[in-house]
């Protein structure tokens, strides 16, 4: 799950004192009284605003770079050139003129905010870096350069400190759902599934009007195996808004890791009427039928899910069982040795491969079927004793999460 749109609906952007407040597509206004400009200045910004909204953008961008070239000496001015081009999107010259207006008025907490910003959308993430927490050092480091922060280490992949600079962005603006929404994607990132579950729940009740804030929460509860919680929330979430994505699998999927095979059957199929090709509805369904021993239905829905995707690994694996359990051992050994091809590590296929092989009497490739298994198994057994106490110090490194304000 990517929050990569709300991640930039949510970059907000200061007004420097007595400057326009810069805006974007990409950005919240801050309510910042503009000043006034001597009247040739203001028709230089008009004509150049005409030209963009005309879409007549080259001759928009060769007025720009006159007026700033005209306007060198005014930060005012080109606080406000600055502006035009990032509601535009020219975020490089957006960025050079905000660079301009900083060698005018330096140590503005709201220019070097603006200035990040635009450099964080031209990707320049270490000068963006640079330019917001110099903003942040000046300015007693306010919610929306926190998080602005927090957006760069994630794209660098520093989730830690991205996860920092967003609890400091929630304790500033603790009624701002998409810090909360986020932080819970953050903590996803590093797999500490409470703090995430914790981070969209207070998003949802935030904005419960918002139905990807359910849809995320309802992934991070499934990861924590609260199923009958998972359930509620993803059908809170189609209540909300029935044409979100996948939605009717998310349930289906939800249901079948609750041992609900009947329902979940029935949302797989709600899905596959949406789109007859989803193919994970295809191998969820395929996955139920095998369960149910309805197995003309298994092998239907599991050969189009393989016509789709032929190395899907879930679905050969599925269709290997099928034939198993119908006692179909060829066929069986066949597609358990193209599983451990495409996922050599894959234990449960070297299991009913030597099964299949035994019952076949191939005896000496059940043997090293077997043996194969066992080592399998035990490697199986070290990473779940690994994962149980990564686990345990992840929980301990992030017990810190800061709790809902009440």
């Amino acid at each position: 799950m990517i929050l990569r749109a709300l991640r930039l609906a949510g970059l907000a952007v200061l007004g420097m004192a007595g400057f326009l407040p810069v805006i974007s597509p990409h950005m919240t206004p801050a309510q910042t009284p503009a000043p006034s400009l001597q009247p040739w200045a203001e028709v230089g910004l008009a004509l150049i605003r005409q030209c963009f909204e005309q879409d007549r953008t080259a001759e928009a961008l060769e007025a720009a770079d006159k007026f700033a070239w005209e306007n060198a000496g005014h930060p005012e001015a080109l606080m406000q050139l600055a502006g035009l081009l990032a509601i535009h999107a020219q975020d490089e010259r957006a960025a050079a003129v905000f660079g301009r207006v900083n060698d005018l008025r330096p140590h503005s907490p709201e220019v070097l905010y603006n200035l990040g910003v635009a450099l964080y959308h031209c990707q320049k993430l270490d000068k963006a870096a640079a330019a917001l927490a110099e903003s942040a050092d000046l300015d007693e480091r306010p919610a929306e350069t926190h998080y602005s922060l927090a957006l760069i280490a994630a794209e660098r992949g520093d989730h830690e400190n991205s996860i920092i600079e967003l609890r400091h962005a929630t304790e500033r603006a603790p009624r701002h759902a998409n810090y909360y929404a986020v932080l819970g994607e953050e903590f996803s990132q590093v797999g500490y599934w409470q703090g995430a579950a914790a981070a969209f729940r207070r998003a949802t009740e935030i904005e419960p009007a918002d139905a990807t804030h359910f849809l995320h929460l309802g992934d991070a509860l499934i990861h924590l195996k609260n199923l009958d919680e998972a359930i509620r929330v993803f059908q809170q979430a189609e209540r909300l808004d029935s044409r979100l994505p996948h939605i009717d699998y998310l349930i289906g999927f939800a249901y079948q890791n609750n041992g609900e095979l009947e329902k979940a059957g029935e949302f797989y199929q709600r899905q596959l009427t949406i789109d007859p090709n989803h193919l994970e509805s295809l191998v969820g369904a395929g996955v139920v039928a095998v369960e149910q021993s309805r197995f003309n239905d298994a092998e239907k829905f599991l050969r189009l899910a393989l016509a789709n995707d032929p190395d899907h690994v879930q679905a050969n694996y599925e269709l290997g069982l099928l034939w198993f359990k119908t006692h179909r051992y060829d066929q069986a050994i066949e597609v358990f040795k193209h599983v451990l091809g495409l996922r050599p590590d894959h234990t449960q296929s070297e299991y009913y491969l030597y099964l299949a092989l035994s019952r076949s009497h191939e005896d000496a490739a059940a043997n090293s079927a077997l043996a194969a298994w066992k080592k399998l198994e035990a490697l199986d057994r070290k990473v779940r004793s690994e994962e149980v106490a990564y686990e345990t110090a992840r929980e301990a490194a992030w017990t810190g999460a800061p709790a809902p304000p009440p």
